[in-house]
């Protein structure tokens, strides 16, 4: 068989040389050829960026002051009625005061607590009048040692709404919780306040600050509050004590305990100073106690209604014409000593109120000290 010889291409065709136009100038020929159309790279959308002054006006309204008979704290609303706050602000109460960003004050529950993680879980009874949106919660997986964060609370328990910035400073592992160390400021009344990255996500709750050194406050990981919401914690619990375990990924720490500000210290003082006067003007109070029981089935009148204090005479102070009967025969003497004992301990009384607020002893721990010894009346708080 004949094998067909493979086709040829045509060579180019040679193009014929240009006839110049009678009186046409030459034109140079161009030696660079066209580059083709350089086409614009197409925007880039601008990524609109939050200022951190409108993350913090956003949560603010979420932060409250968390009142109780030992002092005042900080939380943070996670729904209508829920928020979270420290395990040491609410201690053992079982219900405590929200005060809200305009001044309501609102009753709550304490629902849940977490001593192992300092934090705590409160209901009020009816929602926030001043929420606009809750505290969105992040993880202290995203946080990065050197980025931003803001502390909002109520420092003291007195400078209500304070925002301070820092940086995270570390992220450290303390018996195996996880914890943010931070410069923002950070001091009592702090406690329970969210600590927010610069997206607006609470990614720790503030729980201590070190006065022997400077710019050392520690929130512990919001990753833990999964198990009093109900959402499952997304960092394992903590060990119990003394259980067995290879220990946590990051260097362990054991940190002193924090020191006292001055301020604790002189109303601890205080606190003590109000208890010793109770405890002597209940003496005597007891004595008055006797001098009622002697006579009382004569020269009393008959209860009306519940006493207004823990001990009936007490209303000798504002309302004695329903209490002794002034007409009894042979009563008058009785009644003038029981008149000029009770004011006796009513002076005592104030005078030792006078003190405990000077020693800034808090109301509520000032009421606790007065019902421990039968002391408490409801004129204290006129």
């Amino acid at each position: 068989p004949v094998t067909p010889a493979p086709a040829t291409a045509p060579p180019p065709a040679t193009p014929a040389p240009a006839t110049p136009v009678a009186g046409a100038r030459p034109q140079p020929e161009s030696i660079v050829s066209a580059a083709p159309p350089v086409t614009a790279p197409a925007a880039t959308p601008a990524v609109a960026t939050r200022r951190v002054e409108d993350v913090i006006a956003e949560l603010m309204p979420a932060v409250a002051v968390v009142q109780t008979s030992r002092g005042t704290g900080s939380g943070f609303f996670v729904s209508s009625t829920r928020l979270l706050t420290s395990a040491h602000v609410v201690a053992d109460a079982a219900m405590v005061n929200v005060k809200l960003a305009d001044g309501t004050t609102l009753a709550a529950r304490v629902e849940k607590v977490d001593s192992r993680v300092d934090l705590a879980s409160l209901r009020t009874l009816v929602p926030s009048s001043v929420l606009r949106a809750p505290a969105r919660l992040g993880s202290v997986t995203t946080a990065k040692v050197g980025q931003g964060v803001i502390v909002i609370g109520s420092p003291l328990g007195t400078f209500t709404d304070t925002v301070t910035r820092g940086i995270v400073s570390a992220i450290r592992d303390v018996d195996g919780v996880r914890f943010i160390q931070t410069d923002a400021a950070i001091n009592p009344g702090n406690s329970g306040g969210p600590v927010i990255n610069e997206d607006g996500e609470v990614i720790g709750v503030a729980t201590m600050k070190y006065m022997g050194g400077e710019s050392l406050g520690f929130a512990v990981a919001i990753d833990y509050a999964g198990s009093l919401l109900g959402t499952g914690d997304t960092l394992p619990p903590p060990p119990a004590a003394g259980a067995p375990g290879s220990g946590p990924a990051r260097p362990r720490l054991t940190l002193p305990p924090p020191a006292k500000s001055d301020m604790d210290v002189q109303r601890e003082q205080g606190a003590a100073g109000f208890e010793q006067a109770i405890r002597n003007l209940a003496r005597g109070a007891d004595q008055v106690d006797a001098q009622w029981q002697r006579y009382s089935g004569i020269c009393a009148l008959p209860p009306s209604g519940p006493p207004r204090g823990d001990r009936r005479w007490f209303d000798l102070w504002d309302r004695p014409d329903t209490v002794v009967n002034g007409q009894a025969a042979g009563c008058g003497d009785w009644l003038d000593a029981m008149r000029s004992n009770a004011e006796r301990i009513r002076q005592g009384m104030e005078q030792a109120a006078i003190y405990a607020r000077r020693m800034g002893v808090y109301p509520g721990t000032q009421r606790e000290i007065r019902r421990r010894y039968r002391m408490d009346w409801d004129g204290w708080d006129r």
